[in-house]
């Protein structure tokens, strides 16, 4: 009696959030078409506005009705369903004032679609190294899939934004071994990740990549099937396929996690393998940014390590743009700088702006935002006792946080537009965090070493 009384509050929860996000989306469509239209297409230079619309209309209804029938399970699909309806009134309604407010200066979306319409999506797909051109070959190759539609492009993206987020949730699942509804909305809901991945752009696609290798991680330790790391190690190149230096962030925890969970031959050869995709990445990554001259002899470190920090300085200055742009006082000058430099710059990417930072709308809220998750984490830590024995996936976790923000730090802290936009490929994993610090206080989840 008391399980169908606890399932039928669950259901009718639920079921108010279901009509408070269709208010939200009827509301912000509405709204939003009614101040901004005129505005918003005169800005983005759409050659036929309203049909645009209409197809991204007619597009996401199609997602819309399609989630029941999705070979998941069925507890998650009122889930999905109520993510996406935000997303809809967030893709068709707010975000119009956004393109209209930075529609007339730098819009990469803007850029995207419109080179997008011209351009050879064999050439940029393939040929192209640059991650932006490879971006603009899928645009491309969206529409000659799908009508010549911008807004089309964002319900695309911002589905891809919600798979990625949805399989970061199933990770958390094997680690918790339950379900958690409010897990799922606070992954689902969240305004700045919700956002940052229903953009055209890059972050969308990386958060899908990353989202793709979170739950291969998980399932490959926990059953040790093939298939798992062939999924891990497709999320990794296409990640490394839009941003070159992601697949270093995301392989330094994995092999953290090989070191620990894999034994005997399997262990050693997946180590070796994780290695030798470590060495790759740093060299392609120095290819593409030129952090090391090659060509200098072996006894020339310090011309090396010279050369290094002024490359590491001058890209991190090539940030300082901008109405959110400031600089690192004194710059980057020698190593002894880079060392002191990263937890300051670690601090600011994941947690700045905070409320002060900025005063532009966007930047207020933000700021509203990273003060309570600073502050939440924060209360879970003091309530974390200190002599449990945390679970390896927790610190998989926690080394993957720290591999981003410590390479982020130099862009983010120069730019703290930019730094919430790139925030949101870290975004999922800094809430779970918060989310399994309240579980273990509450002693909800056990963190016991599992040593399997």
């Amino acid at each position: 009696m008391l399980s169908n009384y606890q399932y039928s509050f669950k259901e009718k929860y639920l079921n108010n959030i279901l009509i408070l996000s269709v208010f939200f989306c009827v509301f912000s469509v509405a709204i939003s078409v009614d101040f901004f239209w005129d505005s918003h297409v005169n800005v983005l230079s759409l050659p036929d506005p309203v049909w645009d619309y209409s197809v991204a209309f007619i597009w996401s209804l199609v997602i819309l009705i399609s989630i029941p029938l999705w070979p998941i399970q069925e507890k998650h699909k009122l889930l999905l369903i109520i993510c996406w309806i935000v997303r809809i009134g967030l893709i068709l309604g707010f975000m119009l004032y956004y393109e209209t407010h930075y529609g007339s200066g730098r819009l990469d979306a803007k850029t995207y679609f419109h080179r997008g319409l011209l351009a050879n999506p064999f050439e940029m797909l393939v040929i192209s190294e640059s991650g932006a051109d490879h971006i603009i070959g899928l645009v491309s190759l969206h529409n000659r899939v799908f009508p010549d539609s911008y807004h089309s492009l964002k319900v695309t993206w911002s589905l891809c934004g919600l798979i990625g987020i949805y399989l970061f949730y199933l990770a958390s699942t094997i680690i918790l071994r339950k379900d958690s509804s409010l897990l799922f909305l606070i992954l689902g809901l969240f305004p700045s990740l919700t956002f940052w991945s229903s953009i055209v752009g890059k972050d969308p696609l990386v958060i899908f990549a990353i989202g793709i290798y979170a739950y291969g991680v998980i399932k490959f330790f926990l059953q040790k099937k093939i298939i798992y790391f062939l999924i891990i190690f497709f999320g990794v190149i296409f990640s490394g396929w839009i941003r070159i230096w992601m697949p270093l962030i995301m392989l330094i925890p994995l092999f953290s996690f090989c070191c620990i969970k894999i034994e005997n031959v399997k262990k050693l050869l997946l180590m070796l393998s994780v290695l030798g995709a470590i060495i790759v990445a740093l060299y392609f990554i120095n290819l593409e940014m030129g952090l090391v001259n090659l060509n200098f002899e072996v006894t020339a470190g310090s011309r090396t390590i010279d050369h290094m920090v002024g490359r590491v300085d001058n890209i991190s200055k090539g940030w300082a743009e901008g109405g959110s742009a400031r600089k690192i006082e004194g710059g980057i000058t020698n190593i002894v700088d880079v060392l002191l430099f990263i937890p300051v710059g670690m601090f600011a990417a994941l947690f700045k702006p905070l409320i002060s930072d900025l005063s532009n709308i966007f930047g207020i809220l933000a700021g509203v935002e990273n003060t309570l998750l600073l502050m939440f984490i924060v209360v879970g830590l003091t309530k974390l006792t200190l002599f449990k024995i945390v679970k390896i996936e927790f610190i998989w976790i926690v080394l993957f946080i720290i591999c981003w923000a410590g390479l982020y730090g130099f862009v983010s802290y120069q730019n703290l537009g930019t730094a919430t936009r790139y925030k949101a490929q870290v975004l999922p994993f800094l809430l779970i965090f918060t989310y399994l610090l309240y579980q273990s206080a509450c002693n909800k989840v056990c963190y016991e070493h599992d040593s399997k």
